[in-house]
């Protein structure tokens, strides 16, 4: 079985692409596989000649999977998300940009659109004292579910529950402008469960209460 290559596909002298040879079928036909990046076209080969581990690697390596496991354990999700985020994401811009950066020009956006001062004020406010109390500016992609999750239900337990939700709608809503400037993934907040607002019934008043009230009033 021929190994797969890559090789650039070019067009008036600029990279247009990848392709990726799979060598002949039974007819002697070239087998080929174009991708725009080459990221992409690398992925593909890795899935093509990855073979399976070895039980004897598996077990040796044991220890060193059940103590992932158990680190992932509190977060919340499995290993092979873990290992799937971490090779997307290697080499990568995703997660670089600080924090305050993202904080600012968030700000700044919302101030174009309209956001009064008081918004203004008010997220700064709660989203600063966040980073401060989270290892202060680092970057963004550092910022993970497990710290606001604690942020919100430990470190704000005293809070009411339709303040608690108002803390995650505005991390909610500033990762969510990462995501669409390409700075994140994904938004962290997605994956907490809210705090639940108890329903509170309406007082409303019974039709003899109501008849009360008419013959109270002074008629002109």
């Amino acid at each position: 079985m021929d190994v797969p290559s890559i090789s650039a596909q070019k067009r008036n002298g600029n990279i247009v692409g990848y392709s990726v040879y799979l060598g002949t079928e039974g007819d002697q036909r070239r087998q080929r596989r174009f991708f725009v990046h080459r990221s992409d076209a690398e992925k593909f080969v890795a899935e093509k000649t990855t073979t399976p581990i070895p039980v004897g690697e598996l077990w040796e390596r044991k220890a060193e999977i059940l103590y992932s496991l158990e680190r992932l354990r509190p977060v919340g999700t499995n290993l092979a998300d873990v290992v799937s985020f971490y090779l997307s994401h290697q080499n990568t811009t995703d997660g670089q940009k600080m924090r305050g950066e993202v904080l600012d020009e968030f700000i700044r956006g919302k101030l174009q659109v309209g956001r009064s001062k008081n918004y203004e004020r008010n997220m700064r406010k709660c989203l600063t004292r966040f980073l401060n109390l989270t290892s202060g500016d680092r970057k963004i992609g550092e910022i993970t579910r497990w710290q606001i999750s604690d942020y919100v239900y430990v470190t704000h337990h005293h809070l009411f529950n339709v303040s608690k939700k108002n803390l995650l709608t505005n991390f909610s809503v500033l990762l969510n402008f990462a995501v669409k400037r390409d700075y994140l993934a994904t938004n962290r907040v997605e994956k907490i469960d809210r705090a639940t607002i108890p329903f509170v019934k309406p007082s409303v008043m019974s039709s003899d209460d109501f008849g009360k009230l008419l013959r109270q009033c002074h008629w002109k």
